[in-house]
């Protein structure tokens, strides 16, 4: 409930707003006004949770000082919470104040006032990107995708645990993360996050309130790849989730794009200095997924489907790591390691064209020898004689 006094003889505007919820601790009075400060609110004996963004409060304070007027605040737990704020008149005409007073007081009982209209029908974007919001104030969630919404598909989440569930389901492009959040904080999310492999390449961005370089190193250390303070430029934020986006982008592509051991490496190889490391739970990853693969080589039914139940993975979630970390999907994934082998077994030159098709799971040899043309521009039968000079059993049937 909200109350506001007509100017009184003292020359000064009196608002009052009043509650009667669970109230504030007397512990916590003194600093309710300060920036980003947030009280944990525990509800009928459930879990502590913050309400609010800790901002509100302090805006208002700096703001009735700036005008040379008071705030204060008197609370009883399980009653209510009552604010007051004096703001003096002086030079300004008490008459129009007051003028002012009645015509609020006059809007508020009419039925004419002004509708605002919003648009629910925002277009939705067409992109395989998607953006995860992880908070569990509403109204920063929202805001958050006033900003992302054209260019991301956008998934909410109201804490860590929802966020964790949402993001191994999805595999977002990148994260946006509260710091202080109920059932599992910011730092909580972030470790499990990264560490569990199907969800370790994701960038995250964390949002704070907390500007401590301490609490940054935390972050930083439970793997977050940006930290961002409250309250935040949009323009900002959306530069770094783009700066962060393209980092991975270049190095995924650097390594997905290297030259095989078995043929000469590219001038840019050997010009750019140290190579970037790849991630070691990503390497991991892709050594994990490469195991299966050979184990399985000489299996022609083994396919995309196999791999994704052998990495205990669903076929999106293996679609969007692969995507994401090795710029390829399962289908050419597999198909490059079958190839790769069959180079080895053709530098050896012990076998046929058509035995080695069959080793490398190839059940068709012609399609073999058309895939292999296709990826080394050579056919088989010639790979050996131009790389080594050893004679590959040639087979006319599939030249």
């Amino acid at each position: 409930m909200s109350t506001i006094r007509p100017p009184s003889s003292t020359g000064e505007l009196v608002i009052s707003v009043e509650d009667t919820g669970i109230g504030i601790a007397p512990a916590n009075l003194a600093t309710i006004f300060e920036r980003f400060y947030q009280v944990k609110a525990n509800r009928m004996g459930g879990p502590q949770t913050y309400e609010g963004t800790g901002i509100g409060l302090s805006l208002v304070s700096e703001l009735v000082k700036i005008l040379g007027g008071t705030i204060a605040v008197s609370s009883t737990e399980g009653v209510g919470t009552n604010f007051t704020v004096r703001l003096p008149l002086a030079g300004i005409e008490q008459q129009s104040v007051a003028d002012g007073f009645e015509m609020m007081e006059t809007a508020e009982h009419s039925d004419n006032l002004p509708v605002i209209l919003t648009d629910t029908t925002l277009p939705t974007p067409v992109t395989d990107n998607i953006l995860l919001i992880i908070d569990d104030n509403a109204d920063i969630r929202a805001y958050v995708r006033t900003v992302f919404e054209l260019d991301y598909h956008i998934i909410e989440a109201e804490d860590g645990l929802d966020g964790l569930e949402k993001a191994t389901a999805n595999l977002p492009n990148v994260i946006i993360c509260d710091l202080m959040m109920p059932q599992l904080d910011g730092f909580g999310f972030c470790k499990a996050l990264k560490t569990q492999e199907v969800t370790s390449h994701i960038p995250v961005i964390m949002l704070t309130a907390k500007a401590r370089v301490e609490d940054r190193i935390v972050g930083f250390e439970v793997g977050a790849d940006d930290y961002l303070i409250k309250p935040f430029n949009p323009t900002e934020l959306r530069v770094r989730v783009n700066n962060l986006i393209q980092q991975r982008e270049r190095l995924y592509y650097w390594f997905s794009h290297q030259t095989p051991a078995s043929e000469e490496p590219s001038a840019t190889s050997t010009t750019t200095g140290a190579p970037p490391v790849l991630p070691p739970a990503d390497q991991k990853f892709l050594d994990r997924l490469s195991a299966i693969v050979n184990q399985n080589l000489s299996e022609p039914t083994f396919n995309v489907e196999s791999l994704a139940e052998a990495a205990n993975l669903s076929r999106t979630q293996l679609n969007r790591k692969l995507k994401a970390i090795a710029d390829t999907s399962p289908t050419n994934f597999i198909r490059e390691i079958r190839l790769t082998k069959a180079t080895e077994l053709l530098l050896e030159g012990e076998e046929s064209v058509t035995q080695i098709a069959y080793a490398v799971g190839f059940d068709n040899p012609s399609y073999f020898t058309k895939v292999f043309q296709e990826r080394y521009q050579t056919l088989p039968s010639q790979y050996g004689k131009t790389t080594n000079g050893r004679t590959i059993k040639d087979e006319s049937s599939l030249m």
